[in-house]
């Protein structure tokens, strides 16, 4: 990750359905599972 001195990643998610989630990936999870730091995955109201 580019960030490796960072003390948390904030990232926002979609709430994709399950099928666009498989088809699509998800870049949070793939932040959630990289990153060497605490990570903040907000999601829309």
């Amino acid at each position: 990750m580019p960030f490796q001195d960072a003390d948390l990643v904030a990232i926002g998610a979609r709430g994709r359905s399950e099928l666009a989630y498989f088809m699509l990936g998800s870049v949070s999870l793939h932040v959630v599972l990289e990153a060497q730091c605490d990570v903040l995955v907000a999601k829309r109201p």
